[in-house]
């Protein structure tokens, strides 16, 4: 019999590559993990723990410089002009790239393990999606509750073994998605069961890059102190159709391997072989499926293509009970959705549903504090302020403005999830909240908390806006059409600047910080593109509108100009069809 370390491919050599940083191997990002999360969520995802802006300083915002020596007055509401008006103020601007997967796809960081689609155009949306991610910059762990709430599983990966030949098929796996989606191979429930079918009969052709892995795999858990007469191993492989096979190649190493042989012993003949691996959880590795109870767990991701089940890479770790369990796999899915906090209210009243359930009334009513969410809002512009750019910006401006803050405007505010993160994580001391709604009873009652119940182009409201200007934070989430939304804004604050004009006083504090929401029509993937190319296009121009109404009375500051800093993001908490933009405006 031949050791499995020493089986080769006729069309190459089976190699080992370390994902650490050798350099810094105790730094975060010297690791590798696996993820396992839900397709919807994949961009995000890979964006959080490994961002495609590199630069700290720039990371991912687009700047522009807005000239304000022309009059005010002159700028027209009608599409021609004001954009003729933009091309005029507007001094320099950065295109940010958007598409994560091809930037990321040109420096090899992330590999999307392919998985066969869903029928249906909505369907294959659904589903998850397998990740391998190389240096991240942070732990999976750390991500807030809306994102680990998606992931179902997380490993972590040290190594790549790979054959290693003049030919080995890289672009095969692109060849394949292009081949299914030009001719429409949709996977069906037979088809996948077929598939799942192959890839398990595949064992002779691909067992020498799985008992390649295995060996290595005994090798480095006998290193760490692994006793296999006493301890238990997990497997965590992925996809799952592979488990047996590969668990039944490691027991099979371990049969063979040396160390497993009493003290003079020559070898192990063919009848002992069959005997001690007739399968995954027979062999003198003691397997078990617990996560909690077992010594080391051993993750797996196997890089497969779709079209002809030939393997093109393994990515492998090894973890102690503790890195694999407590440190990440006991923080996601639904460990952290106890971790999203929601108490939501009636509509019409403003009082927690939960207290009026007159039969958990005796409990409930000291149990809800006034921090806790009133809406799954909340969590969107909660992970804004969490931005680490956003507020070195702000604190950095603020250095060298003497004044107080000045107050904070949320438009369409009920139940008043925004006012809530404006309140207590924010610290503004006044919040003015505006929508024709109604405001959770919690929110309405915090000191400082101002509701204007109305449209924001009435002109109650704008007066009641004026009353409390100047705003340093202005935020909205209303649910409104993304086409409609900031030409409303607009015009209910330029109203409330040709009031404040007549007194004296100033709309905005610079430097001001800016958070909308876009909600767009979505049916397909290519409508919700076009609709973001679109406000890729007028965002530029309606944020230079907002920066003149700021610095009507700052003229003299800075030869009157205003720096913009935005950058259309993708939140957690936002849905498919939805898009938050966040900006800066100083001078």
């Amino acid at each position: 019999m031949v050791s499995p370390r020493s089986l080769s491919s006729s069309s190459g050599i089976y190699e080992h590559q370390s994902l650490f940083n050798r350099e810094d191997p105790n730094s975060i990002n010297s690791h590798c993990f696996g993820v396992i999360c839900h397709r919807q969520y994949t961009n995000r995802i890979c964006e959080a723990l490994r961002p495609t802006e590199r630069n700290k300083e720039d990371d991912g915002w687009i700047k522009i410089i807005v000239d304000s020596s022309a009059p005010l007055t002159s700028i027209q509401h009608d599409r021609e002009s004001s954009t003729s008006c933009f091309s005029q103020r507007v001094q320099g601007r950065t295109k940010l790239n958007n598409n994560v997967e091809n930037r990321d796809k040109a420096n090899d960081q992330i590999t999307v393990i392919p998985t066969a689609p869903e029928k249906g155009v909505r369907k294959n949306r659904t589903g998850y999606q397998i990740l391998v991610i190389r240096h991240a910059l942070i732990s999976p762990s750390e991500l807030p509750p809306m994102a680990r709430k998606q992931i179902s599983w997380v490993g972590r990966l040290t190594h790549r073994t790979f054959l290693n030949s003049q030919q080995n098929g890289e672009n095969s796996d692109e060849n394949a998605k292009k081949k299914l989606r030009i001719e429409g191979l949709l996977a069906k429930k037979k088809e996948k069961e077929k598939n799942e079918k192959d890839l398990s009969s595949k064992v002779v052709e691909n067992d020498g890059i799985f008992a390649k892995v295995a060996d290595e795999i005994l090798r480095k858990l006998t290193a760490n102190g692994f006793n296999l007469e006493k301890d238990t191993l997990r497997m965590d492989v992925h996809p799952k159709s592979l488990n047996d096979t590969i668990c039944s190649s490691l027991q099979l190493a371990a049969t063979y391997h040396t160390i497993l042989l009493p003290s003079g012993a020559q070898g192990i003949d063919d009848t002992t072989n069959k005997n001690a691996c007739s399968g995954p959880d027979h062999g003198p590795i003691k397997m078990t499926r617990s996560a909690t109870n077992c010594y080391m767990v051993v993750n797996i991701v196997v890089h497969s293509l779709l079209t002809s089940n030939s393997i093109k890479e393994v990515f492998w770790g090894i973890s102690t009970n503790k890195e694999h369990w407590e440190d990440l796999n006991q923080r996601m899915n639904d460990h952290a959705t106890k971790e999203v906090l929601l108490e939501t209210t009636d509509s019409i009243t403003g009082y927690d549903r939960r207290k009026q359930d007159t039969s958990r009334s005796k409990h409930s009513s000291s149990q809800i504090r006034k921090e806790v969410p009133v809406s799954r809002a909340f969590y969107k512009l909660n992970q804004v302020f969490d931005d680490e750019h956003l507020l070195r910006t702000l604190a950095s401006l603020r250095k060298s403005k003497i004044g107080p803050i000045g107050a904070g405007l949320d438009i369409g505010a009920s139940p008043g999830g925004w006012t809530q993160v404006l309140h207590h994580k924010v610290k503004l001391p006044t919040v003015v909240a505006v929508d024709p709604g109604v405001l959770a009873k919690r929110v309405d009652e915090l000191p400082g908390v101002i509701h204007l119940r109305g449209e924001i182009t009435t002109k109650d409201v704008v007066d009641g806006i004026a009353k409390y200007a100047p705003y340093s934070i202005v935020v909205c989430d209303a649910c409104v059409d993304a086409h409609n939304l900031l030409p409303k804004i607009i015009e209910s604050l330029e109203g409330v600047n040709k009031i404040l004009m007549e007194s004296e006083k100033s709309l905005f504090i610079l430097p001001l910080c800016l958070v909308l929401t876009f909600k767009m029509p979505y049916k397909t993937v290519g409508s919700l593109n076009k609709n973001l190319e679109k406000l890729s296009n007028v965002l530029p121009e309606y944020l230079s509108r907002l920066a003149l109404l700021g610095c009507c009375c700052s003229r003299e500051n800075d030869g009157g100009k205003v720096e913009v800093r935005y950058k259309i993001c993708h939140l957690f908490a936002n849905s498919e069809s939805e898009r938050s933009v966040i900006s800066t405006f100083s001078m």
